[in-house]
C-alpha cells in the first residue's frame, strides 16, 4: 500500500510520510478538495510548503518538491483528459489557447506561480505539466545556505561576483537538469536583498531530455 509507513509531520491538509524501502517521502493528502480550475492539484497549490507541483504522466503520482522534505511523491493522481483540461484553463487565463496549433504553454496563474505544460505530441506519453509556485516568503541566500543547496564559501564566491570586486558585476550561466532548482536560484541571485545589486545577468540551462532519462520521475 503507497500510503503504508510512519507520519513523520502532519499538516492541516496533509502529512508526510516515510515508507519502507522507499526512495522518497510520501505527501499523503488528507482533505482532498477539487476546484473547477486546478481539479485535484487545489490542496497542493494551497500548500506554501511546496515549492513545486509536477504531473508527468496518467499512470504515475504527482510529484512536489517540498521545501522542509525534498522531492516527494503523492496520493493525487490525475487523468490525462483531467491534465488538459486545467491545462486549456490556465491558457485561457493568460491568453493561449491550447491545441493543435499550440503545444506548448508558458504562463503565470493569478497568483503569480510559473506553469509550463506541453500536449501530444510534443508529450507523447500524454499531457506534462509543472507549476512553480510563487512563495508568500520567497528564499534568500541565508535560506539556501541553511539547506545545504549553498555552502557560505559559495555564497561568499558569487557575492563577490555580484560586486565585481568594485570593477564591475559579472554574468552567470548555470547548467541545470530539470528540477534541481535553476529558477529557485536565479529568483534568488536576482534579489536586491540578496546582494544589494539588480544588475545581475543569470543564464539557466536545463537539460530536460537528459534528465527524463535518468530520473523516473520526470
Amino acid at each position: 500500500n503507497m500510503q503504508q509507513g510512519k507520519i513523520i509531520e502532519q499538516y492541516p491538509t496533509a502529512n508526510i510520510v516515510e515508507r519502507p524501502n522507499a526512495e522518497r517521502p510520501l505527501y499523503q493528502v488528507t482533505k482532498a478538495v477539487k476546484s473547477p480550475s486546478y481539479g485535484a492539484l487545489k490542496p497542493l497549490l494551497d500548500d506554501d510548503n511546496l515549492e513545486e507541483i509536477m504531473y508527468n504522466h496518467p499512470d504515475r503520482a504527482v510529484m512536489v518538491a517540498h521545501r522542509k522534505h525534498g522531492m516527494c511523491v503523492t496520493n493525487v493522481k490525475l487523468t490525462s483528459e483531467e491534465a488538459t483540461a486545467i491545462i486549456q484553463k490556465v491558457g485561457k487565463y493568460v491568453g493561449r489557447k491550447v491545441g493543435p496549433g499550440n503545444l506548448l504553454l508558458d504562463g503565470r496563474l493569478p497568483d503569480g506561480s510559473r506553469v509550463n505544460a506541453t500536449i501530444p505530441p510534443v508529450s507523447p506519453n500524454g499531457p506534462t505539466m509543472t507549476i512553480r509556485k510563487q512563495m508568500n516568503d520567497p528564499l534568500t541566500v541565508v535560506n539556501l545556505m541553511k539547506f545545504g543547496t549553498m555552502s557560505p564559501r559559495l555564497a561568499s564566491l558569487l557575492w563577490m561576483f555580484a560586486d565585481g570586486m568594485g570593477a564591475a558585476t559579472a554574468s552567470f550561466v548555470f547548467f541545470f537538469s530539470l528540477g534541481y532548482g535553476a529558477r529557485s536560484l536565479s529568483e534568488v541571485l536576482n534579489k536586491p536583498k540578496a546582494w544589494k545589486y539588480i544588475d545581475l545577468s543569470i543564464a539557466c540551462i536545463m537539460f530536460v531530455i537528459a534528465a527524463a532519462i535518468m530520473h523516473p520521475h520526470l
